[in-house]
């Protein structure tokens, strides 16, 4: 069951992407990224599927990003916040994330 939902979830991803309504898009972006989990491919180690998982996380930060973005235009930094949080997961290391996430924070005060 983990190998069909992991390679149905790009297909998945592409259409929440192509959703044109940023209100629909945002929705399917939130169901999507509530359901992910650390790795999305537990154990697979080879090449082709560490590639794959690497896809699959920048997808993940694209949509997290596209909510933040979308959360701060709306001055809902507590959710904005939260996405950017799933954002860091993946771009651990980004000095502009983690500046981003201190703004925000200090908007919060």
């Amino acid at each position: 069951m983990l190998w069909w939902l992991t390679f149905k979830l790009p297909y998945t991803i592409k259409l929440a992407k192509s959703i044109e309504d940023k209100k629909e898009r945002t929705e399917q972006y939130i169901r999507l990224l509530n359901g992910i989990n650390e790795n999305p491919l537990p154990g697979m180690y080879e090449e082709f599927f560490l590639e794959y998982r690497s896809k699959i996380e920048n997808e993940w930060v694209a949509m997290g990003l596209f909510l933040v973005n979308r959360y701060e235009q709306q001055k809902e930094y507590k959710k904005a916040i939260h996405y950017l949080k799933i954002v860091l997961q993946y771009e651990i290391d980004d000095e502009f994330f983690l500046e981003r996430y201190h703004k925000l924070k200090n908007l919060l005060r």
